[in-house]
């Protein structure tokens, strides 16, 4: 999931609660430069074999994200 999102500019909400996770290993940029970015949930996302997320977040405009229910990355 590498950059899977990013510079999607005009995209202001997106829901991936039906977005299966589970066998992905890098979400490295995944919502950068999503700047028009206010709403997103990501509250299905199994993150367990994850190991890089790396400027996943970077140059967006979110003003709150929990991600307190996220599994841990080990």
């Amino acid at each position: 999931m590498k950059y899977l999102f990013q510079d999607c500019y005009s995209l202001e909400s997106i829901d991936l609660s039906n977005f299966n996770t589970s066998q992905v290993m890098h979400m490295n940029g995944l919502f950068s430069g999503c700047e028009g970015l206010e709403s997103i949930n990501i509250s299905s996302f199994d993150m367990k074999k994850v190991d890089e997320i790396n400027y996943m977040f970077s140059k967006i405009k979110l003003e709150y994200l929990d991600i307190s229910y996220l599994d841990k990355i080990d």
